[in-house]
């Protein structure tokens, strides 16, 4: 059952099962990468892609992607 929403700017809603969140620190050191955390950032990105309505957001989330 989806128990979470996230809001658009221009007040579309979005049912979602968690709050995706991205965390810079998981892979900024490639020394110690950590795995788990560079997905739940992937898969923010995914997600940010496909719902936003602003093409410069869907440039930053592919440029993130093919890093």
């Amino acid at each position: 059952m989806d128990t979470a929403w996230m809001v658009r700017n221009d007040g579309v809603m979005f049912s979602v099962i968690v709050h995706k969140y991205g965390n810079e620190e998981g892979f900024i050191n490639k020394e110690e990468l950590n795995t788990e955390d560079l997905q739940e950032t992937i898969d923010a990105s995914i997600w940010l892609y496909e719902h936003t309505k602003i093409e410069t957001v869907k440039e930053y989330c592919l440029s993130f992607m093919y890093l």
